[in-house]
């Protein structure tokens, strides 16, 4: 029976409402230093705990060790025309598989890329589907017709309605086939 010579006065402690009033973070973390420097500081004013600064530090050291190694890496990516040009058709045979995969709105937009699993890759894979689906999220007009559609008040459209998102992408200057 091993709780018989069980001993918590060895642990220095004193619990008071759960709390260890023995305590002091000044013997364990970052405030263990006694002057106040201007930048720590300012660092435990931004966060006010030393968990979210050691929370953030994780983030923002992943961060500055990944831009120091793109910079002054030796491991940098070797591009050369061929590989450009590969990279480029595979971008477009993806663009011209989704085109066919995806379920298209009225206007021609992939408003259902999660339809299933098969779809939401050929979505992922395209760089055209994410225009697509960029320009007709910010095209106020389709927004307007896109909540009277959902409302029940949706009704016949003509050819040039159903071309709004196209006229929209012309008018911002890009290179738009069928209208």
């Amino acid at each position: 029976m091993w709780y018989k010579y069980f001993s918590k006065q060895s642990w220095n402690l004193r619990v008071w409402r759960k709390a260890n009033l023995k305590y002091n973070q000044d013997d364990f973390g970052m405030t263990q230093p006694k002057y106040i420097a201007r930048f720590g500081d300012f660092r435990f004013r931004l966060v006010r705990t030393e968990g979210a600064l050691r929370g953030c530090m994780f983030f923002v050291g992943f961060g500055c060790f990944s831009i120091i190694n793109y910079l002054y890496g030796r491991y940098g990516y070797i591009i050369n025309e061929s590989s450009q040009k590969r990279a480029a058709q595979d971008l477009l045979d993806n663009d011209m598989a989704a085109d066919k995969i995806l379920f298209k709105n009225r206007v021609g937009a992939p408003t259902r890329p999660l339809r299933s699993l098969d779809d939401m890759m050929a979505f992922l894979s395209g760089s055209a589907t994410y225009d697509q689906l960029a320009d007709y999220a910010s095209y106020n007009h389709a927004m307007d017709v896109n909540q009277d559609q959902q409302a029940g008040l949706d009704s016949w459209m003509s050819e040039k309605d159903k071309n709004m998102v196209k006229y929209y992408q012309r008018s911002l200057g890009k290179k738009v086939e069928g209208i």
